[in-house]
C-alpha cells in the first residue's frame, strides 16, 4: 500500500470511529456532562452551585425559577438567552426538566492562556505598502483591563486610542489593569511603539482600543462575565465601529460547542458581524513533555471563532526557522471533533507593553524589558509567552484587513487568513524537510501571513452576489519576506473538512455568507474528511493516543502510558 492510500485509510478509520463512538449532544433540556457527574457523585447534596441556565425562549421567569428552587438569580445573560443562578445541587435535575429550559452548565472559571514578530508576519511591509495601520477599526480586548500608557493614550484624553472601557469585575469607571495580562495583550494587537522609538510595536498601530475587564488581579474570572462582556460589545459595536474582539482566555471544554454558553455567545457576536479571535490554549504537552491532542480551550473550540495557536520564531525575523510551540494546544476539539486551531502566530517570548505594579509585573520582574537604552530609568515593556500572545497577533492583522476592505464579514476574514497562511513542514536534524508536514491538528492552515492576507482582502469585491467572480485582480498566491518565498496554503479548514479548488477564492460561494456556521456541512468543490490533507503525520501520529472518555480513537497500542491524557484533561 502506498503512502497516499495508507493516509486515506487512516482518515476513513478515524472518521468511522468518530461517527460510531459518539452520539450527538442533546438539543434541549440537557445538562453539561461535568455538572451531571458532580450531581451523581452526591445526589442529595444541597451545596450551592453557580450555574448558567440557557432557555428555549424569553418566556421563562428567571426570578421565579430562582425562588422555586430556593436559589438566587445572580444576573441575566441576554446574549445567550439565559441567566446565572446560585442553586442547590440537589435541585439541578429538576431545573433541567423545567419548562422552557434548554441547557444547564456550570459557570466555569476562565483564566488567561498564559521582537521580531511584526517582521515575521510581514506587518512592517503592510505598513509601508499600502500603508495600512488599522485606522478607524475598533478592537476590543476582553481581559484583565488596560493600564494607562503612551502606547494607547489615556481613556478620555485628547488623541487617545482607548475609546471605550467597561469593567465587569470591579465596575470601575476608569481603565486599570491589576494583573498585567490585558495590557500586554493589547500592546501586541495595537501598541504604537511610543516608548521604544517604534522598536517594539503592535500590529495595528492606529486601531482604536475598547478595553473590557473580565479577569481579576489573578487573571481569573467566570464564563458569565465573558458572556456579559460579549453582549456589551455586540450592543456597542456601532458606537465604537467594533469589528474585532480578542479573547486570550478560556477553560477546558466539558461539553459540545452547541451547548457551551461561552461558545454560544461567540456565535452570536460573529453573527453580529464581529470577528472573534481566541487563544487555542497551552496544554499541547503534559508535565513530562509528551505531546497530547484534544486540548483546545473553550471558546476556541467554537467553529465560529478564529482560533490561534502559538509559534516560536526563535528571535529572528525570517520565517524559515519558525516552529509550533510544544505547549500550544492541538485539536481535534472535545466532543465535536472539529479541526482546530485555525492557524498559528508568534506567541513565544513576545515583548509588549508592561503594566507597572500589576500582579505579573511584581511576580516576574525578570520579564521586564528595557527596549530603549537611552532611558535606563524607564522600563516600559514585558515579555510573556503563550497562545494568549498569539491571538492578539492575529487580531491586529484582522484590523489591518478590515481597514483595507471594510466590507469583509467574519467568515470571509477567517477564510482569507487561512488561504494565505504558510503551511509549515517538519524538518530533520539538519533542517531538511521531511515527507510529511505538521498535521492540521497542530498548525491549522499554517502560519499567519499578514502581507498575503491584506493583499487578498484588498482584491475582494464584497458587493458581488453568490456565484459570481469577486476578485478585482489576480492574487499573487505566494509571499516573499526577507528573501524567503513561500506559497500560500490555498485551502480552508471547515469543520471536519479541508476545502480547496479553483472556486475557493475566485468565486463567491455560499461559504462566504454572513450567516454560515463553520460547523455546518457545506458541499463546495473538492473536500476531504480527515483524509490526506486532514490528518498528516506528526513526529508521532496523534501523540500515540487520543482518548475521549473510555473510547480510543486512534494510536499505537504500545503507548499505553498516554491512555489517560485526554481523559484527565477533560475530567472524565
Amino acid at each position: 500500500m502506498n503512502n497516499t492510500s495508507f493516509s486515506r485509510l487512516q482518515g476513513c478509520l478515524l472518521a468511522a470511529s468518530v461517527v460510531a463512538g459518539f452520539a450527538a449532544p442533546a438539543a434541549a433540556g440537557g445538562i453539561a456532562p461535568d455538572l451531571d457527574r458532580k450531581i451523581k457523585s452526591a445526589p442529595g447534596s444541597g451545596e450551592a452551585r453557580r450555574v448558567i441556565v440557557q432557555f428555549e425562549d424569553g418566556s421563562v421567569d428567571s426570578e421565579g425559577l430562582a425562588r422555586a428552587y430556593h436559589g438566587r438569580l445572580l444576573k441575566k445573560l441576554p446574549l445567550v438567552n439565559g441567566a446565572v443562578f446560585s442553586l442547590p445541587q440537589n435541585a439541578l435535575k429538576k431545573v433541567k426538566d423545567s419548562a422552557g429550559v434548554r441547557w444547564v452548565s456550570p459557570d466555569r472559571p476562565v483564566a488567561a492562556s498564559g521582537d521580531f514578530d511584526t517582521e515575521t508576519l510581514g506587518v512592517d511591509v503592510v505598513w509601508n505598502n499600502p500603508g495600512v495601520h488599522g485606522s478607524g477599526i475598533g478592537l476590543a480586548v476582553l481581559d484583565s483591563g488596560v493600564a494607562a500608557s503612551d502606547e494607547f493614550g489615556r481613556c478620555g484624553a485628547s488623541g487617545s486610542r482607548v475609546i471605550g472601557w467597561k469593567d465587569f469585575v470591579g465596575n470601575a469607571s476608569l481603565p486599570y489593569d491589576d494583573n498585567g495580562h490585558g495590557t500586554h495583550v493589547a500592546g501586541i494587537a495595537l501598541g504604537n511603539g511610543a516608548r521604544s522609538a517604534r522598536a517594539v510595536t503592535g500590529n495595528a498601530t492606529e486601531a482604536n482600543l475598547v478595553a473590557v475587564k473580565v479577569l481579576d488581579q489573578n487573571g481569573a474570572g467566570y464564563a458569565s462575565n465573558v458572556i456579559s462582556a460579549l453582549d456589551w460589545c455586540v450592543q456597542s459595536r456601532a458606537v465604537y465601529n467594533l469589528r474585532v474582539i480578542n479573547l486570550s482566555l478560556g477553560h477546558l471544554p466539558q461539553e459540545s460547542y452547541t451547548t457551551d454558553p461561552m461558545c454560544q455567545a461567540v456565535e452570536r457576536a460573529v453573527k453580529a458581524g464581529i470577528v472573534v479571535v481566541c487563544s487555542a490554549g497551552n496544554v499541547g504537552k503534559d508535565e513530562n513533555g509528551v505531546t497530547r491532542y484534544g486540548g483546545i480551550n473553550s471558546p476556541g473550540n467554537s467553529p465560529n471563532a478564529l482560533t490561534v495557536g502559538a509559534l516560536n520564531t526563535f528571535g529572528t525575523g525570517t520565517r524559515s526557522d519558525d516552529a509550533v510551540c510544544s505547549y500550544s494546544s492541538r485539536g481535534p476539539t472535545y466532543a465535536d471533533h472539529l479541526l482546530k486551531p485555525d492557524l498559528v502566530a508568534p506567541g513565544n517570548k513576545i515583548v509588549a507593553v508592561r503594566a507597572p505594579g500589576s500582579h505579573l509585573d511584581a511576580a516576574y520582574p525578570e520579564n521586564r524589558v528595557d527596549a530603549d537604552p537611552s532611558t535606563p530609568d524607564t522600563v516600559d515593556y514585558f515579555r510573556l509567552s503563550g497562545t494568549s500572545m498569539a491571538a492578539p497577533e492575529a487580531a491586529g492583522v484582522v484590523a489591518l484587513m478590515l481597514q483595507a476592505n471594510s466590507g469583509l464579514n467574519p467568515n470571509t476574514v477567517k477564510a482569507l487568513l487561512q488561504y494565505t497562511a504558510q503551511k509549515l513542514d517538519l524538518t530533520d536534524a539538519q533542517g531538511q524537510p521531511l515527507s510529511a508536514g505538521l498535521s492540521r491538528l497542530t498548525q491549522g492552515a499554517g502560519s499567519l501571513n499578514a502581507v498575503g492576507a491584506v493583499e487578498l482582502a484588498g482584491k475582494i469585491d464584497t458587493a458581488k452576489p453568490t456565484g459570481s467572480s469577486w476578485l478585482r485582480a489576480s492574487p499573487s498566491n505566494m509571499t516573499t519576506l526577507r528573501g524567503f518565498t513561500f506559497p500560500w496554503c490555498a485551502s480552508v479548514l471547515h469543520g471536519k473538512q479541508v476545502l480547496w479548488g479553483d472556486a475557493l477564492i475566485n468565486t463567491r460561494q455560499v461559504l462566504w455568507g454572513d450567516q454560515v456556521l463553520w460547523g455546518d456541512q457545506v458541499i463546495w468543490g473538492e473536500q476531504v474528511l480527515w483524509g490526506d490533507d486532514g490528518v498528516e503525520q506528526d513526529q508521532v501520529l496523534w501523540g500515540d493516543q487520543v482518548l475521549w472518555g473510555d473510547q480510543v480513537l486512534w494510536g499505537d497500542s504500545s503507548a499505553a502510558q498516554n491512555l489517560s491524557l485526554l481523559s484527565e484533561l477533560h475530567g472524565n
